[in-house]
C-alpha cells in the first residue's frame, strides 16, 4: 500500500533495515495455480481471470490517486499534486463510477505528508497526517475530515513514533472507529480516546495483518510446522484480545490481508493473485490470477474486494494512475493453443513476458504454473513429473523438482532445440558467445536458452598457487597439505562443509548421468577427501574471530569461491592486495573455470506444440530482448553483440546512452564487505582482458547436484570422524548413489 511508504521513511530514518525473503532465498514470490495436475492446466477453462470493466470510469480527478477505501455504496480516495504548492484533494464517488464529489482541498508544506484514509460504519472520514518537526522526530495526528477541513486533531505519535525494539508496520481503523496498530511482534487496539482496549502478542514476528469480514484482526506469521517453514494465520478478538488456533496457509509468502466478503472471511494477496479464505472449513481458493488476467501485479495497488467477482484497485503506469474496477470473466480458450510453463521459482520478468506475449498474438496462450510460493514445491513437482505429467515449457535455474539439470537431460525431459535456432530468421548459433554456447550444450545438443551468465572459479593468492589457470586434484591436495595448521581452506564450519564447497565446482568429474555411472572411488576424489581431512583448521575460534576479508588478505583463508562478472575483477584484485590468482577448481583437465547460467527455459520433449513453445522462449535469445533489458539481466548477456555493448558501457568514464537506449552512469559506487571497503571505478582494459581470458578458457557448465552432494557429504563424515577408512567411505558412497542413478 502506498501509504506505508511514509511509515517506511520514518523508520529508515532511525536506522532500521528490513530484509525481504525471495525465492531461492525468493526472490521471487508466486503461487501455484489451482490445478489438480499440470496436464489439467492445458485443458481447463481459465478461472480466476478478471478484466477491466469498461463501463466503470471516474472523471475529473486531479493528481496521483492514493488510499482507496470502499463503503457499502461509495468509493473514497485522495489525490496528491506536487508543484509550487502541495495539494491534497479528497473525493467521494459512487461505486458505479461517474463524476466524483470533491470533499476537501488542502494545501500542505514539504514537511507534511498525508498517510491514511479511514471510514467508520457511518462513513465518517478520518485521516492521519505526519509532520516532520526535526531531522529525527515527527508528529503524526489523527483528524476528522468535516466540512472540507481537518478537525478534532489528536496527536497519535505515541502510537506511530515508537522506538527501541518495536516498530509500527500497519495502521487500520475498524468500523467502530478503533485504531488497530500492527507492530513487529504485537497488536494494540486503541479507542477514540487513544487508550489501549485490547492487545495481543502472537509470539514471533508479524509479517502482515488486516481486518476480517467480521472485524477481527487477521495476523500472518512465518512459523515452523513439522520442521518446515509455513505461513500461518491467527485471528484476534478485538475486544478480548484472545487469539485463535493457527491456520496453515498454502503459500510461501503473503503480501497483505484484504477484508473478506461473500463466503470468505478474508482475502490474502501474493505476487501471483488474490485468494479467499474461509475459517470455518479452512478452505482457500484463488480468486484473481494476475498473469492469466494479463496484469502485472506491480502495476496495481490498494486492491479492495467488493465481492469475489468484483475488485477495485489503483492502476498505475509511468504517466498517471486511475481507479479501475475488475470483473471476473469465464474465458474459454477456443481457437488458442494453450502452452503451460512450469516455474519452480518465477520472477517478475517472466510474468511480464508472458503477459506481453499473450497480448501480442492470438494463436497461443501461455499459462504459468507457478510453484514458487508453494509449500513443499519440490515434492509436488517431482510427484507430477514422476507420474508422467509434464508441462510444455520448463522455467528453472538449478533444478526441477528434486532433479538437477543434467539429470533432467539424461531422463529425456528436454527437447533438443538446435534445429529451431538453425531455422530461426533472427537468431543464429554464431550470435551466442562461443564459449557460452559450448557450455550450454550437452553431448553436442542444445536443451535450453538463457539470457545471462556468470563465471564460477576458485580464487587464491598468486604467490601461493601461481597465476596460470588450472590444476590437477593431486596438485590441489599437495598444496593444501603443505599449509600449516593455522590455515583454513574456506571459512567453513566442518570438513564436510569444505567438501561441499569443492564439489560444487568439481562434481561433473565424478558423475555421468547418461551412462548412470559415478566415480567417487577414483583417486581424484580420494585426493579431495584427503585435502578436506588435512590438519587445516575447520573453523575460527570465537577468541580469534576476525573479519573474513581480513582473513583472506592475511592468508588465513586459502580459497574464495568467485562468482564473477567483468566489474568484479577489481574487487578481487583489491581484496587480495593485487596478489590474486583466478586458479579455478581442480579438474582432470582444463582450467576449472565454469560458466553458470541464471534463469533458463527448455521445451518439454512431451510438448505437442513445440513450434509454439519455441515461439515463446526464443524471445530471450533475441538482440532486442537482451539489449533492451541490459540493465536488469542476471549477470552477463549471452549474445556476442549485446555483450560488446555491455562491456563498452562498463568501461565508460562518462554518462552515456547506448544503442539500445540504456542510460549508463560511470561506476563510482562503493563496495563494502564487513570491514573491507573500496570505491569502484569503470572497468579497465586490463580487467576486461582478465575476464575475457577466463571466459575464453572456461571449460564447462557449472551445475549444482544438491542430492548427490548431500549423500556424498553425509557418507564422507564417517571418514572424517574416523569411523570408516578412506576406501570404506568411497565404497559406501558408490553404493548409496547407485540407487539414485537408477531412479
Amino acid at each position: 500500500m502506498r501509504h506505508l511508504k511514509k511509515y517506511i521513511c520514518i523508520f529508515l530514518t532511525f536506522g532500521f533495515v528490513f530484509g525481504l525473503i525471495s525465492c531461492g532465498q525468493a526472490e521471487e514470490e508466486g503461487d501455484m495455480e489451482d490445478f489438480s495436475s499440470l496436464s489439467d492446466a492445458k485443458t481447463k477453462s481459465m478461472e480466476a481471470v478478471f478484466s477491466e470493466d469498461d463501463d466503470f470510469s471516474i472523471s475529473e480527478v486531479k493528481g496521483w490517486v492514493s488510499s482507496l477505501v470502499l463503503s457499502d455504496n461509495n468509493l473514497f480516495f485522495y489525490t496528491e499534486e506536487s508543484g509550487d504548492k502541495n495539494i491534497i484533494r479528497f473525493y467521494k464517488v459512487s461505486k458505479e463510477g461517474g463524476t466524483p464529489e470533491l470533499i476537501a482541498e488542502l494545501e500542505t508544506d514539504d514537511k507534511t505528508y498525508m498517510d491514511e484514509l479511514f471510514l467508520d460504519k457511518d462513513e465518517n472520514i478520518y485521516v492521519t497526517q505526519t509532520k516532520w518537526t526535526s531531522d529525527e522526530r515527527n508528529k503524526t495526528s489523527l483528524y476528522t475530515l468535516k466540512n472540507g477541513k481537518l478537525d478534532n486533531e489528536k496527536n497519535i505519535s505515541k502510537i506511530t513514533d515508537v522506538s527501541g525494539d518495536s516498530w509500527l508496520s500497519e495502521l487500520y481503523m475498524d468500523k467502530s472507529g478503533n485504531l488497530v496498530a500492527v507492530y513487529d511482534d504485537e497488536i494494540k487496539i486503541y479507542n477514540q480516546e487513544l487508550k489501549v482496549v485490547s492487545d495481543s502478542e502472537p509470539g514471533g514476528y508479524i509479517e502482515t495483518a488486516g481486518l476480517s469480514r467480521d472485524g477481527d484482526v487477521v495476523i500472518v506469521q512465518m512459523n515452523t510446522v513439522d520442521n518446515k517453514n509455513v505461513m500461518t494465520v491467527k485471528v484476534m478478538d478485538p475486544v478480548k484480545g484472545n487469539l485463535s488456533d493457527e491456520y496453515v496457509i498454502d503459500a510461501r509468502y503473503i503480501n497483505r490481508i484484504i477484508t473478506g466478503s461473500g463466503d470468505y472471511d478474508f482475502f490474502y494477496q501474493t505476487s501471483s493473485g488474490i485468494y479467499g479464505y474461509n475459517l470455518s472449513d479452512k478452505k482457500e481458493e484463488e480468486i484473481f490470477n494476475f498473469v492469466n488476467s494479463d496484469l502485472d501485479y506491480e502495476d496495481i495497488s490498494d486492491e479492495v474486494v467488493e465481492s469475489p467477482d468484483s475488485i477495485y484497485a489503483i492502476l498505475s503506469d509511468e504517466e498517471d494512475d486511475r481507479i479501475v474496477r475488475y470483473k471476473k470473466e469465464d474465458i474459454k480458450e477456443e481457437g488458442r493453443i494453450v502452452l503451460t510453463v512450469l516455474s519452480q521459482c518465477s520472477n517478475n520478468d517472466l510474468k511480464e513476458r508472458i503477459i506481453d506475449y499473450n497480448k501480442s498474438q492470438t494463436k497461443y496462450r501461455v499459462k504459468i504454473i507457478d510453484y514458487s510460493n508453494e509449500k513443499n514445491a519440490g515434492d509436488k513437482i517431482q510427484a507430477s513429473l514422476d507420474a508422467g505429467d509434464h508441462p510444455d515449457i520448463y522455467d528453472f535455474s538449478d533444478e526441477i523438482g528434486h532433479m538437477s539439470v543434467n539429470q533432467c537431460i539424461s531422463k529425456g525431459l528436454f527437447e533438443d532445440i538446435t534445429g529451431y535456432i538453425e531455422k530461426d530468421p533472427d537468431i543464429r548459433t554464431e550470435d551466442i558467445i562461443p564459449s557460452v554456447f559450448n557450455a550450454m550444450k550437452s553431448n553436442g545438443k542444445l536443451y535450453f536458452v538463457s539470457s545471462g551468465f556468470t563465471l564460477q572459479t576458485l580464487l587464491a593468492k598468486a604467490s601461493d598457487v601461481g597465476k596460470e589457470y588450472g590444476w590437477t586434484y593431486d596438485e590441489f591436495k599437495s598444496f593444501t597439505q603443505s599449509k600449516d595448521e593455522g590455515a583454513l581452506m574456506f571459512r567453513s564450519e566442518s570438513k564436510s562443509d569444505k567438501l561441499r564447497e569443492i564439489l560444487d565446482g568439481t562434481i561433473e568429474d565424478f558423475i555421468d548421468w547418461d551412462k548412470k555411472e559415478t566415480y567417487f572411488d577414483s583417486q581424484d576424489f580420494k585426493d579431495i577427501l584427503e585435502s578436506c581431512n588435512s590438519d587445516l583448521e575447520e573453523k575460527v575460534s570465537d577468541e580469534e574471530a576476525v573479519s573474513e576479508p581480513d582473513m583472506i588478505r592475511s592468508g588465513k583463508i586459502l580459497f574464495v569461491n568467485g562468482d564473477m562478472t567483468p566489474d568484479q575483477i577489481q574487487i578481487y584484485n583489491k581484496l587480495f592486495k593485487g596478489d590474486v590468482s583466478f586458479k579455478g577448481y581442480p579438474s582432470k583437465e582444463g582450467t576449472g573455470t565454469k560458466i553458470s547460467f541464471g534463469r533458463r527455459l527448455a521445451i518439454s520433449s512431451d510438448c505437442e506444440n513445440k513450434d509454439g513453445a519455441w515461439d515463446f522462449i526464443r524471445q530471450f535469445m533475441t538482440e532486442e530482448y537482451q539489449g533492451n533489458n541490459l540493465q536488469t539481466l542476471w549477470g552477463v548477456p549471452t549474445r556476442q553483440d549485446v555483450y560488446e555493448v555491455f562491456v563498452d558501457n562498463l568501461k565508460s568514464s562518462e554518462k552515456k546512452t547506448d544503442i539500445y537506449g540504456n542510460v549508463y552512469e560511470p561506476n563510482n559506487s562503493e563496495y563494502s564487505w564487513e570491514d573491507f571497503t573500496m570505491k569502484l571505478h569503470p572497468v579497465t582494459d586490463e580487467e576486461l582482458d582478465e575476464f575475457s581470458s577466463l571466459l575464453d578458457s572456461s571449460d564447462g557448465r557449472f551445475e549444482r547436484e544438491a542430492r548427490i552432494i548431500n549423500i556424498v557429504a553425509d557418507e564422507a563424515d564417517t571418514y572424517f570422524s574416523g569411523d570408516n577408512s578412506l576406501d570404506e567411505a568411497v565404497l559406501n558412497i558408490q553404493s548409496e548413489l547407485r540407487a539414485l542413478l537408477d531412479e
